[in-house]
């Protein structure tokens, strides 16, 4: 039965370069904030909570504690990441 729906399912399939295609694009051409970059590689206009630059530095100074948290960053071990200028 697995060999039958991968048959099926084959035409869906993306190899790697297709499914890296979107990820690609916003590390290396997008520049915008709050917009989700959707295959193959089509910005869409995010929601309003996204676009909110208050909330989006909220997750950020989040994210950098939690990082910081579970790395162990500043320790003589831990993080190699140079936390400071975030």
């Amino acid at each position: 039965m697995g060999y039958g729906v991968s048959t099926v399912l084959e035409p869906f399939k993306k190899d790697q370069f297709e499914g890296a295609q979107s990820t690609m694009y916003a590390a290396t051409v997008h520049n915008g904030s709050g917009e989700y970059i959707c295959p193959p590689a089509v910005v869409e206009k995010g929601s309003e909570m996204s676009n909110d630059v208050q909330l989006q530095e909220q997750l950020m100074k989040f994210t950098t504690e939690l990082v910081r948290e579970k790395t162990g960053a500043g320790k003589a071990k831990g993080c190699p990441f140079d936390l400071t200028k975030v």
